[in-house]
């Protein structure tokens, strides 16, 4: 929000390699399956935010879909699993699925 793109890409990588380290220690944590996939999103969010609204995203190779794609291959992992934790994840993992695939969706 700021506009300092490096230093927001910088805090979710960050975020990113300490929640993979925590959960490659216990994968069947769901809750750490489903901050790593919020993780990846915001990562790409911060990568769209960089390039503009008027920016389409492309196939494999474009940062921002790598991203993307990321987060839903955990989100249906988990939901493929049956390993949701209930709560808070039961609520937020539908309307999570659905804004990646948004964002993923080509602009018309």
């Amino acid at each position: 929000a700021a506009g300092d793109v490096a230093a927001a890409k910088a805090v979710s990588q960050r975020a990113i390699d300490l929640v993979e380290t925590a959960s490659a220690k216990d994968p069947a944590d769901a809750r750490l399956r489903f901050e790593l996939a919020i993780a990846y999103a915001t990562i790409g969010d911060v990568v769209s935010a960089h390039a503009g609204p008027s920016t389409q995203l492309t196939e494999a190779g474009d940062d921002r879909s790598t991203w993307y794609r990321r987060s839903l291959e955990v989100l249906n992992e988990l939901r493929a699993s049956g390993r949701r934790a209930g709560g808070p994840l039961d609520d937020d993992e539908p309307q999570l699925i659905a804004t990646i695939e948004q964002k993923l969706a080509p602009r018309r």
